[in-house]
């Protein structure tokens, strides 16, 4: 067994015990974590990783897999997290469980971000170039999720340490904010996207970019809280609050994915150019701008067309030097003519 350990208080609340009598308040964990409850959720989350699986192979899409990684990640997180009441001495383990749990997060988030980035280039140029600002965006979301998975990584081992808990505190509040920052960039610019698109109206990618942001939001804001908030607060003594505001919305982001299929709906054919929304009407009066309108024979011109030379009567032989300079006259009046 490690050199700390966790055990029940007489009132089922968790206390890290550290050698030399100290004690002292696990970090977000004060009640005995529900076995049951725990076990059916990580269930729910396997049959997940076999929907977004099979989405991910028959749309063919290698990306998603970052989705199929996110949605393992929660399932071992919950089968910890139900192994905790068992062996409850196993202070890896938790540790484990909440770093996985943040590492599924944030791997949805940048699954999210991904996706937002495929649905810019297409609406801004049809994936005929590429855009700067989907490249950012991409890369934006691999930052954060690398950044704040790490900062969790290095600050729960810390938050255990006695005398590196404030420090950890300050790192695990800080993947938690990073994760909370990317996640409002992304439902910023998805509605933003959504509101000002001139392209066919897309409700399906709207709604598969907006929702998981806004719930990814919610994750993160429920996590900053368990860090910031004292410990006998709504957030860290009630199971309950934690399923809905923390495992909930994750598992609301798959289900969402799995049923609009967005492995497909986001894969968009190379060189696709955005159909316009614009009515039949204002779509041929665009088309036709640049397009002359014909003229019936018979129209009556706003100005006095001149008869050619020859046709204008007067006498035969050989033509004068007026006639020649009104024969000038008919070429340019024909070719003024010819490109009005």
């Amino acid at each position: 067994m490690s050199e700390f350990a966790l055990a029940f208080a007489d009132n089922g609340t968790y206390f890290l015990q550290v050698h030399g009598d100290m004690e002292s308040d696990t970090p977000y964990l004060q009640y005995v974590p529900s076995r049951n409850v725990a076990y059916g959720v990580g269930g729910v989350f396997a049959a997940l990783i076999l929907a977004t699986l099979t989405m991910q192979i028959l749309a063919r899409s290698y990306a998603f897999g970052i989705a199929v990684l996110a949605s393992s990640c929660l399932m071992i997180s919950q089968f910890l997290r139900g192994s905790l009441q068992q062996h409850y001495g196993w202070l890896a383990m938790y540790q484990a469980q909440l770093v996985l749990n943040t590492g599924g997060a944030n791997l949805l988030l940048a699954m999210g971000m991904l996706l937002l980035a495929r649905w810019v280039e297409y609406l801004e140029g049809g994936r005929q170039r590429r855009s700067a600002f989907a490249v950012l965006l991409a890369g934006l979301g691999a930052a954060a999720a690398v950044g704040a998975v790490g900062l969790q990584s290095v600050g729960v081992p810390m938050a255990f340490n006695g005398s590196l808990r404030h420090t950890g505190h300050l790192l695990m509040i800080s993947s938690a904010a990073t994760t909370l920052g990317c996640g409002g960039i992304g439902l910023l610019v998805a509605a933003w996207k959504s509101a000002t698109t001139v392209v066919q109206p897309m409700a399906a990618e709207a709604l598969g970019l907006v929702l998981p942001f806004a719930l990814q939001t919610v994750w993160a804001s429920f996590s900053l809280a368990q860090a910031k908030l004292p410990l006998d607060n709504v957030a860290n003594r009630s199971e309950v609050a934690f399923y809905l505001l923390n495992v909930l919305p994750l598992g609301l982001v798959l289900v969402l994915w799995t049923l609009i299929n967005a492995p497909r709906l986001f894969s968009f054919t190379k060189g696709a150019v955005p159909r316009s929304r614009a009515s039949r009407r204002w779509s041929g009066r665009a088309a036709s701008h640049y397009e002359y309108p014909s003229l019936p024979a018979d129209h009556d011109y706003s100005y006095p067309l001149r008869l050619p030379a020859h046709k204008q009567g007067g006498g035969g032989g050989f033509p004068s030097a007026s006639d020649e300079k009104l024969a000038a006259q008919d070429k340019v009046q024909n070719a003024i003519l010819k490109y009005a």
